[in-house]
């Protein structure tokens, strides 16, 4: 059995980080200004000062080649004896030749203000933002 999935991919995010570490670069003076939350302690709505606002842009080339080769053998010496043998091998290689991560941030702290436009497991992902 052979198979292969390659994957070529750009992802684009803009967002505020609101939980990074000073150090790893994450601003430790954000002031929350207003906050509301839904039914599942989810973030529907934030007006925040000092946000750490960045927009990314990654590209990503992958790809998994998987490889597995068997043989399956039965033979009867005599009504005593008697051999079932299956042998095999099977490997998998990933590989990842490009990721290559760009990012911009704002240098001056800003107001931002988010309003959760649906429903979805994980709110911080659908927050549409704009800062002030």
């Amino acid at each position: 059995m052979y198979s292969e999935l390659g994957k070529d991919q750009r992802e684009d995010s803009l967002g505020a980080n609101l939980h990074r570490a000073a150090n790893l670069g994450g601003k430790t003076q954000i002031v929350v200004r207003e906050a509301e939350v839904d039914d599942m302690n989810r973030l529907t709505y934030g007006v925040f000062d000092n946000v750490d606002f960045r927009t990314e842009s990654t590209e990503i080339e992958e790809t998994t080649r998987f490889q597995q080769y068997s043989l399956s053998l039965e033979h009867a010496f005599n009504d005593d004896v008697r051999i079932d043998a299956v042998l095999g091998h099977s490997s998998s290689d990933y590989e990842r030749p490009v990721f290559s991560p760009g990012q911009l941030r704002q240098l001056q702290p800003r107001r931002l203000r988010a309003r959760h436009a649906r429903q979805s497991r994980h709110a911080a992902h659908d927050l549409p933002v704009r800062a002030q």
